[in-house]
């Protein structure tokens, strides 16, 4: 599939010289185009003193996927362009590297900054895990009324809905025009994040991941389902692959305090804080309010 989709992923690291001179570490997960790419870097083990740098780029699905891509990697005053093909076999690459003694000129105040600019030129995904939809396309165990979601419908029972979700308690047994129809079109969903919503509650057989937790938030805010959002916000606190900027951007979104009170106690640092924030693009759609909070942070680490 052709793509050409274009991001940057940047990474900051603090205390940067005592970090190389450890020999390695790697960035946190960033989330783009249905990957998950990651920075690392590590002591060659030719070269005396020279530091490699890897991406690493995933999927979070079963089976064969690939992705090709153009890279431009930039450390410091360094610069390196190279193609790289990623696949299910073949996820870690190394782009580029720094010399010993090109170190002082990459490493300012302490801090290296390594960013590569990812464009993705072709793709293939993994097949999406198949779903039984049986229990929603026949006219079995109580399923009484029909949703329509575009071109495609699903029977449904109205008291377990109703049950999980006082939008359509109100929608199918109150005084809306719905009630009396045997179908009903839901408007603005996408099907296939409307089934794991479906499996989520019905079957029971959905677990929250990385890659359903956003339209199961926002379908469970849309329709009133505490358990989905609850247990939704409990998937992003405990996640440790959803970068922070994504976090704090669904609490503002969806109005989860504890959410972003974790996602901000867990800045170590000023540093920390505006690496993490200042090159996501999530960072410019907050709210004031939140902008306000991620500012009383920042005064309460200047005092530590």
């Amino acid at each position: 599939m052709t793509d050409n989709s274009n991001f940057a992923l940047r990474w900051e690291i603090n205390n940067a010289t005592a970090s190389v001179n450890d020999g390695s570490g790697e960035s946190e997960v960033f989330n783009e185009e249905g990957f998950e790419w990651k920075i690392g870097f590590y002591r060659d083990q030719l070269y005396v003193g020279m530091i490699d740098f890897s991406l690493t780029c995933n999927h979070p699905g079963k089976g064969e996927w690939k992705c090709r891509t153009n890279i431009e990697c930039k450390t410091g005053f360094k610069k390196y362009q190279t193609q790289i093909y990623f696949t299910d076999e073949m996820k870690v690459h190394e782009v580029c590297w720094i010399a010993s003694d090109e170190r002082p000129g990459c490493i300012h105040n302490d801090k290296l900054i390594v960013e590569f600019r990812v464009k993705i030129i072709s793709s293939e995904l993994p097949p999406a895990p198949v779903i039984d939809l049986t229990k929603f396309s026949s006219p079995i165990q109580l399923n009484n009324v029909t949703l329509v979601i575009g071109d495609k419908k699903l029977l449904v029972s109205k008291d377990y809905l109703a049950v999980h979700s006082p939008v359509f308690a109100a929608m199918l047994f109150g005084d809306f025009a719905e009630k009396e129809k045997e179908e009903v079109e839901l408007k603005e969903i996408i099907y296939e994040e409307f089934i794991d919503l479906l499996q989520f509650i019905y079957l029971g057989s959905v677990k929250i991941t990385d890659r359903i937790v956003s339209h199961l938030l926002k379908l469970g805010d849309r329709f009133q389902m505490e358990r989905v959002v609850d247990l939704s916000k409990k998937h992003l606190e405990s996640s440790s692959n959803l970068n922070v900027a994504k976090k704090l951007m669904l609490a503002d979104q969806y109005r989860l305090t504890s959410l972003k009170d974790h996602c901000l106690q867990s800045f170590t640092s000023i540093a920390d804080l505006t690496g993490k924030l200042k090159s996501s693009s999530e960072f410019t759609h907050y709210s004031d309010s939140m902008t306000v909070d991620i500012c009383r942070q920042i005064m309460k680490l200047n005092l530590q």
